[in-house]
């Protein structure tokens, strides 16, 4: 019932925080209320965070998912609250806040040692495999496994992606406040 209540709260709070810091932004005074919405995103943070951190994870096959190595996603930048993916054509990314699993894990087929994902994987089960123990938010499906944005699923690009919950946050209300921009 407690994770019930921050969940509601944080969906809330967290559209209504991003929807002020834009229309500020639209007014051309973002600076005017950053530092209040970035103090309230990181009492939510904290408070995802503790929620998350006891909670086992997802039960995904215990090897790596993998493709060859040209067509599966790969770190490019990492830094401590936020990572950058390159996402090959092929995979889907899903930015489902709703707690709901818009894909089961992908299937897979096993040729040896190694599973081979079909293409279509959905790459926040990848992030939650690959991720998942050492960054909690790669596995809360609250804040999208810490997807920051979308890509279609012909498309290959970078992808933003969170470490932490306050990484997360930090890096919507960045984009709210037009800081950061997709090309």
């Amino acid at each position: 019932e407690a994770s019930s209540k921050i969940d509601t709260t944080y969906t809330q709070h967290f559209k209504w925080a991003l929807s002020i810091a834009h229309a500020f932004v639209l007014m051309g005074h973002a600076e005017l209320v950053q530092d209040s919405v970035e103090v309230a995103l990181d009492k939510h943070a904290v408070a995802l965070e503790e929620t998350v951190e006891h909670a086992s994870s997802p039960s995904l096959q215990a090897l790596s998912l993998q493709s060859d190595a040209k067509n599966r996603p790969t770190l490019v930048v990492d830094q401590p609250r936020v990572m950058i993916l390159w996402k090959p054509p092929g995979w889907m990314v899903t930015v489902d806040n709703s707690g709901g699993d818009v894909n089961a894990v992908p299937e897979m087929q096993v040729g040896g040692e190694v599973p081979t994902v079909h293409q279509a994987s959905n790459i926040k089960d990848w992030i939650a495999q690959v991720y998942g123990a050492r960054h909690s938010v790669a596995r809360d499906p609250r804040v999208g496994h810490g997807i920051n944005h979308r890509l279609d699923i012909n498309t290959s690009g970078l992808l933003l992606c969170s470490k932490t919950h306050g990484g997360f946050f930090a890096a919507k209300l960045q984009l709210a406040l037009q800081r950061i921009r997709k090309n």
